[in-house]
């Protein structure tokens, strides 16, 4: 009888960026696209872009993945995705994300052919840096590129989706440069007819989403760049004890099927079993996926048990520490030392002047600019009674657990 669980029909995908078959949470975020965006966009509405930030992990690019996946099976034109490296040339990397968006061999819009091939002149496609071409010239032809599209879009009853991952790579005009383009679209109008036949001005239908780590804004501000009037934030948490417990179940309500050397099969998790994963993995999206992984992987029966979640946690579990402790790298020693009082309270909630006073300091005004710092960083959270830490796998991990 052939094994029923295999490494090649895993559902678990720590750490790729793609779908997972087995899908936790984030259920305002997508209720916010398909209620909200993508409706007041097709109506023509004004709508902001979207970002999601977050640390290494919570899921980002996984979320903005499944919304692009969405609207392409919805037969929206959706470009990408552009992940950008450090160095990268932004203008450059849009284009080559926008320019396999424009049919080939069919009559289109006369704009967008003909914007394409100004992109092509200044040396856009495939460029890198240390290109000579005056920025006006490659930004002008790029702007020309997003509205031609956004007008193909409009005629053929589509959305234009644009998505941008590691945002906090970019940096100074650059940055800037790319944000004024994609807020430009976000505002860009276009002629229609009403239903009563009157020519209006609607705006296009563009949609912008952006991912990347918490510090992004403030190096769009440096920049210059109109951010936050064009894109509405969204900081990413931890999952719920709940939501994870809500997708285990119903992944595995009527057993998950999968395909073995044999044929169809079902694979059974044990409440057990869904109860060791909700306790190791704390919420945290890669955790989660990495514990299921590895218990998956445990053992090649039917019935996924809570032992193959230890045997699985045990084996992945410096990899484990090594993630969770990537979260803390670069604190200063006043910084960490105020986190691990924070993780010290059990999860409940402190104020500054007890945390002061745990790093050997007399007030929360000694502390002040640490604190700030850390909940910019979204290592802590200010609650009505305190400070918390948000991350329940930092702060376990600091407090020795």
């Amino acid at each position: 009888m052939a094994d029923v669980r295999t490494v090649l029909n895993n559902p678990f995908e720590p750490g790729s960026g793609a779908v997972p078959p087995i899908w936790v949470g984030r259920d305002d975020e997508l209720a916010d696209i398909t209620s909200r965006l993508v409706p007041r966009r097709r109506a023509g509405l004004f709508e902001r872009g979207r970002t999601y930030l977050g640390d290494p992990g919570l899921g980002k690019s996984v979320l903005v993945n499944r919304i692009a996946e969405e609207r392409a099976r919805a037969g929206d034109l959706v470009a990408g995705p552009l992940r950008m490296a450090l160095g990268r040339d932004p203008l450059a990397a849009l284009a080559d994300v926008l320019a396999p968006l424009v049919p080939a061999g069919e009559r289109v819009a006369g704009k967008v052919a003909s914007a394409l091939e100004r992109v092509r002149e200044v040396g856009l496609l495939g460029a890198r840096v240390g290109m000579t071409v005056a920025d006006e010239d490659r930004y002008a032809s790029l702007s020309d590129l997003v509205e031609g599209l956004a007008v193909l879009a409009s005629e053929t009853d589509r959305l234009l989706v644009v998505r941008v991952d590691e945002v906090q790579n970019l940096s100074g005009a650059g940055l800037s440069q790319l944000l004024t383009i994609l807020g430009d679209a976000l505002e860009m109008q276009l002629p229609a007819t009403d239903v009563t036949g009157n020519r209006v001005m609607e705006y296009a239908p563009v949609v912008v989403l952006l991912s990347g780590l918490p510090a992004f804004p403030e190096r769009a501000a440096a920049a210059g760049a109109t951010f936050s009037r064009r894109f509405a934030t969204t900081y990413l948490d931890p999952f719920t004890d709940d939501e994870v417990r809500a997708a285990l179940a119903f992944a595995f309500a009527d057993g998950y099927e999968v395909l073995t050397d044999d044929g169809p099969a079902l694979v059974h998790l044990e409440v057990a079993a869904r109860e060791a994963l909700v306790e190791v993995c704390l919420g945290d999206p890669f955790l989660f996926q990495l514990a299921g992984a590895a218990a998956w992987d445990a053992s090649t029966g039917a019935v996924l048990t809570a032992a193959d979640v230890r045997t699985g946690w045990d084996r992945v579990r410096r990899e484990v520490e090594a993630h969770v402790r990537q979260r803390t790298a670069g604190l200063t020693e006043l910084q960490l030392s105020v986190l691990t009082a924070a993780a010290r309270t059990g999860g409940e909630q402190a104020d500054g002047t007890t945390l002061a006073q745990a790093v050997g300091r007399r007030s929360s005004s000694d502390i002040g600019s640490t604190l700030q710092a850390l909940v910019t960083k979204r290592l802590l959270a200010l609650g009505p009674d305190g400070y918390r830490v948000v991350s329940r796998a930092v702060a376990r991990n600091l407090a020795g657990g």
